[in-house]
């Protein structure tokens, strides 16, 4: 499962919309979370990103804002590794995440 849905009783996000105070059991209580992943440092000063994750990550695609990709990594199995991101110009880009059990993730990265 790519996401865990988990109940959350204050502050709750669901579906893009913010909501505070909420209590009780209506729809915005619970919130969506996405597989432990740790990309650091975000924003990325240095020539590498490191990723950290619960699952094993199969490989690793480095996007631009309009979708092109950028960068392939296929690593050996492994939940930590080291990206060189040294020919990444200053922007946001978007990092797709795929695991050995055929689910991904995407979060941004901004290059400094």
């Amino acid at each position: 499962m790519l996401y865990e849905i988990i109940k959350e009783n204050s502050v709750a996000f669901f579906l893009g919309l913010w909501t505070a105070g909420l209590k009780g059991n209506t729809p915005f209580d619970y919130i969506v979370k996405d597989p432990e992943v740790i990309i650091f440092p975000n924003p990325a000063t240095e020539e590498t990103i490191s990723i950290e994750s619960e699952k094993t990550i199969a490989h690793v695609e480095i996007l631009n804002v309009v979708g092109q990709k950028i960068l392939y990594h296929e690593p050996e199995p492994s939940n930590n590794l080291k990206i060189d991101i040294s020919m990444l110009n200053t922007g946001l880009y978007l990092i797709k995440i795929s695991f050995d059990d055929n689910t991904n993730i995407t979060k941004r990265i901004w290059v400094k």
